[in-house]
């Protein structure tokens, strides 16, 4: 080696010149020239591989996140097919936790709910040597709380709180190997109040018990899942529309029996494609309130659902045949686009509402390619258009996020109505002592929000809101989110709402009527402030624990001037599912 490299340097020292060393003025013009066309081409050379690297990085970036894994990256691998997590499960409650403190920054803070493997994945990434004593046991909580919903592809070990190995893996690519497993448990509520946001509170208190059954059928991509929740609690909800009572006119909170089907559907789940049908509750936005476009605050509805792209950059988009308003049929549809950029999240939703007499889907408003907009503006179709914009900025100092909402978008200007809007701030992780944290909110919705003046074109399913539950309202909110428990959150916190009148429940009112109409607050008002404590606790047996517990002071009760109560308002919901029973099995060739 050596010994060519010497001749090979020697042949290259007494290489004849390419150019002579004495040339003319014309010669030199020539050698410069070329000097020159070379360079240029050299540059322009490295200018194109740089742009080539460049973009193949972005493309690696956005595809499959960071090209420098971590340690534990190898281990997690890619989030395979799998049920997702209800909104309403206790394991969100560690979620938040974690992530308001820089943990679990990979999943999206703006789009929930998450799958379990996706949950799964984060937390095998998580590098849990940072974390302090107390968010170290809230992972095991979170994989403890996840563990019911196991489908065969990586349960965890109860006992040791570690990923347990259960012979081969289901391979995600492979038809022929199946999962079964069914679920049960019961649970227990006790309120003070049948409405669910206890800043409204009523006076239906009462403990009523429960039970949940699931079941998980898992074959390659898909996933089948199905829940059945039997609550009587929603026999005190006013906002449940499926109650039937046990008696002919019997009141809310009597003799009654009130159980739905709160999951159930199917999914094909492909490295870069979802597709989805049946209903599961979704959010889009802040997870610290209901989203503005698309929320938690209806009850689960059968929807189909497609999905493509990464955490990275995904397009969403998702429709459904609402509940008729008469004789009139509803349609809903919704689209979404968004991307994580330097570590920041934002979005971008579309919805659009349409209704009549016999209508049909229609391609033209709820195509996945087109937005909605070209349909009412170029074809002249009729419908309730709303659009929203969210964002998430992770920093040292905490995570902010934002949300803004406009409702029923007009840009032909023929007639104008009252601003109809919706915004959330929300300031959280915000730095303490070690790692406790503080959180500051704030939100408004205007008064004639989700209503419209065609009144079967209402933002609602089942008479309650596909956004925000309620309208015509400011909240703001500061609190404490203290570490103090290994087993459980703690978020104590002062909160202030002014709640107008405005109720999407009512009808638009009539154009005479709107110089009179306040864009928010319409009176009378009331207030109410509170100081409440809100927790979440998960033990190693798999009791689960979710509360919110305080005290309300309401000025002007029920819109009544002059009228004020103070009162304890709270809900505590208990719930306990021992185990699984689960069943895999690989068909034969034969069985093919």
């Amino acid at each position: 080696m050596h010994i060519s490299s010497d001749v090979s340097a020697g042949r290259s020292a007494h290489r004849r010149p390419r150019w002579p060393t004495r040339v003319g003025p014309a010669a030199s013009r020539t050698v410069a020239s070329r000097t020159v066309a070379s360079r240029t081409v050299a540059s322009r050379t490295v200018a194109s591989r740089t742009v080539a690297r460049l973009g193949l990085l972005a493309v690696l970036a956005f595809a499959g996140g960071s090209a420098a894994p971590g340690p534990l990256a190898a281990q997690a691998g890619t989030a395979g097919p799998s049920p997702y997590v209800p909104l309403d499960d206790a394991a969100y409650g560690f979620v938040d936790a974690l992530q308001v403190r820089g943990f679990l920054r990979d999943l999206p803070v703006l789009e929930r709910p998450y799958t379990v493997s996706r949950l799964r994945q984060s937390l095998a990434v998580l590098d849990t040597t940072v974390l302090g004593r107390v968010p170290r046991t809230w992972v095991r909580r979170l994989a403890r709380a996840i563990a019911k919903y196991d489908d065969g592809r990586g349960a965890w070990d109860r006992r040791s709180e570690q990923p347990a190995a259960r012979g081969e893996p289901l391979a995600p690519d492979d038809w022929r190997a199946m999962s079964l497993h069914v679920n049960a448990g019961a649970m227990g509520t006790a309120q003070t109040s049948g409405i669910r946001e206890l800043m409204l509170a009523d006076t239906a208190m009462g403990a009523h018990p429960g039970v949940n059954i699931r079941a998980f059928l898992g074959s390659g991509p898909l996933v089948a899942a199905f829940r059945f929740r039997g609550d009587q609690a929603l026999t005190a909800d006013p906002e449940y529309a499926g109650f039937e009572g046990g008696l002919p006119g019997s009141q809310r909170g009597g003799p009654g029996i009130a159980g739905r089907a709160e999951e159930a559907y199917v999914s094909l789940q492909l490295p870069l494609v979802e597709l989805f049908g049946g209903r599961v509750s979704r959010n889009w936005g802040p997870p610290a309130y209901d989203g503005l476009l698309l929320g938690r605050a209806a009850w689960s509805y059968d929807h189909v659902l497609a999905k493509l792209g990464n955490d990275r950059l995904r397009f969403t988009w998702l429709t459904a045949r609402l509940t008729d308003f008469g004789p009139t049929s509803r349609w809903f549809t919704a689209r979404r686009a968004a991307a994580r950029l330097w570590g920041v999240e934002f979005g971008f939703s579309e919805s659009v509402l349409y209704s009549g007499a016999g209508r049909q889907l229609e391609w033209g408003l709820s195509s996945p390619f087109i937005p909605a907009l070209n349909g009412m503006y170029n074809d002249n179709e009729g419908a309730n258009l709303n659009l929203a914009f969210d964002l998430a900025a992770p920093t040292r100092a905490g995570l902010f996020t934002v949300q803004s909402f406009v409702d029923d978008v007009q840009l032909d200007g023929t007639t104008p109505k009252p601003p109809m809007y919706g915004v959330t701030f929300v300031a959280d992780g915000l730095r303490l002592a070690g790692d406790h944290r503080w959180f500051a909110s704030y939100t408004e919705v205007s008064n004639l929000v989700y209503r419209n003046t065609t009144p079967s074109d209402v933002y609602t399913q089942q008479y309650v809101s596909l956004g925000r539950g309620f309208t015509d309202h400011r909240e703001a909110r500061v609190g404490l989110d203290l570490a103090l428990f290994a087993d459980a959150t703690l978020r104590p916190y002062a909160a202030a709402r002014w709640q107008g009148t405005g109720t999407y429940r009512n009808p638009f009112p009539p154009a005479a009527d709107w110089p009179l109409l306040r864009d928010i607050l319409q009176p009378p008002v009331m207030t109410v402030a509170r100081l409440g404590v809100q927790s979440t606790w998960v033990t190693r047996a798999g009791l689960e624990v979710s509360a919110d517990l305080g005290v309300n002071r309401v000025i002007t009760v029920n819109y009544i001037p002059g009228t004020s109560r103070t009162a304890p308002e709270g809900r505590v919901r208990v719930q306990w599912e021992p185990g699984v029973l689960g069943w895999r099995w690989k068909l034969g060739a034969d069985d093919r």
